[in-house]
């Protein structure tokens, strides 16, 4: 079974590369009035995974076209809360308005499709941002009973236990996230081994998500903040010139701000960016 799960991951990680290159070949040869909803939500997920702001504001753009042409289109509903999270995480524009944006995300999925995942991972997303993990908790463990396979409710499920101070169990839940999706949460094992204060592996795990994608403003954050306490000074500077060039509206008391600034992680972050700073 263990050579059968790894011909099985390979064989859909390199379809669904494939089927996304189709997917844009087939946009770019379509006027823009006879695109498909389906595939304008699935041209935002592919500009979400940029995880910059100029791609942040993109996404939204084609999610919101998508919804104007079919309005109970959970998948786009589900990525504009996405992109939404993602500009509360790295500061790409107004938190508060993306905040409450993800808010009504969470809430159109859940209404029509409360059967599955992706309503009640947004509402965690939305308590996560908040400082709130123990509801958040809650609503990822809905999002896994409804989808036991949602390994981003895993990823997300592992970053709020270590956050609360269960750190191995966090560091499982972690692991299992990236069987499930073994391409893909290497910035959220990043995040863990940076709680856990093990900041050797958490520079790694960020530089590695930092292989995948340059321009990750949190991923660069992590690397630089791992560094920083590691006494690795140079590579520190390094990383955070670069993480002030993607993201120069990041400031880390609102980061602490808005994900628990009585949460000590949190906080350790916050002060190695501003010392960095």
């Amino acid at each position: 079974f263990a050579v059968e799960d790894l011909v099985s991951t390979d064989i859909v990680a390199t379809v669904y590369s494939m089927l996304m290159a189709r997917v844009g070949l087939t946009q770019s040869r379509l006027p823009e009035s006879a695109l498909q909803p389906w595939v304008l939500a699935h041209e935002g997920m592919i500009l979400r995974e940029l995880r910059e702001a100029r791609s942040n504001g993109d996404a939204i753009v084609r999610f919101s076209d998508a919804l104007s042409r079919e309005p109970d289109l959970v998948l786009a509903h589900f990525g504009l809360g996405l992109v939404s999270y993602d500009q509360v995480l790295n500061q790409f524009g107004s938190p508060t308005e993306a905040s409450e944006r993800l808010a009504a995300c969470a809430e159109r999925c859940m209404t029509l499709a409360p059967h599955a995942a992706e309503g009640y991972y947004l509402r965690s997303r939305y308590l996560h941002a908040r400082g709130e993990h123990s509801l958040s908790a809650r609503m990822l463990e809905a999002a896994i009973g409804h989808n036991p396979s949602f390994s981003p409710a895993h990823a997300l499920l592992a970053q709020v236990l270590v956050l609360t101070g269960q750190y191995d169990a966090g560091l499982e839940r972690m692991r299992h996230a990236v069987r499930l999706g073994p391409r893909s949460f290497v910035s959220g094992l990043a995040v863990v081994h940076f709680v856990r204060e093990e900041y050797a592996e958490g520079l790694s795990a960020a530089e590695k998500a930092l292989s995948i994608n340059s321009s990750y403003p949190f991923a660069r954050g992590i690397a630089a903040a791992c560094a920083f306490l590691m006494g690795r000074a140079d590579v520190a500077q390094g990383h955070f010139r670069e993480f002030q060039r993607i993201a120069p509206t990041f400031v880390p008391s609102v980061f602490r701000r808005y994900f628990g600034d009585d949460v000590e992680p949190i906080g350790r972050l916050a002060v190695a960016l501003e010392a960095l700073q």
